[in-house]
């Protein structure tokens, strides 16, 4: 699924699918506090996250006039876009039961080396 910025964007879709028309500001709002990998998200990956989305047409996007200062884009998820999310989903949902069962194996004491034959 790419870098690791990428975990990003399974975080904007839902985001996108839970508040259609959000703008970039809005989805860096939202997503404070909540990441997949407990680190801070750049904001400069949000929004090449977004393009991304937007170019493979997972996002469309509206530009509203602002009577102070820039306009601003609003996302929503494109039919592509929600399947996207379910791909993610599922991705994810292996990746974590694997992971736990990771952590599991890490934490149990050894019960030593078997000798090769």
């Amino acid at each position: 699924m790419g870098n690791l910025f990428r975990f990003v964007e399974p975080l904007i879709l839902l985001g996108l699918r839970n508040q259609p028309g959000a703008s970039g500001y809005d989805i860096l709002a939202n997503l404070n506090g909540h990441t997949l990998t407990g680190t801070t998200i750049d904001k400069a990956a949000v929004y090449r996250a977004l393009a991304v989305l937007e170019t493979n047409g997972m996002t469309e996007v509206e530009w509203t006039e602002s009577v102070r200062g820039a306009g601003r884009k609003s996302y929503r998820l494109t039919p592509k876009g929600v399947e996207h999310l379910a791909e993610w989903a599922d991705l994810l949902h292996v990746l974590a039961a694997g992971l736990a069962d990771f952590v599991k194996d890490a934490r149990t004491k050894p019960s030593g080396f078997r000798k090769a034959k």
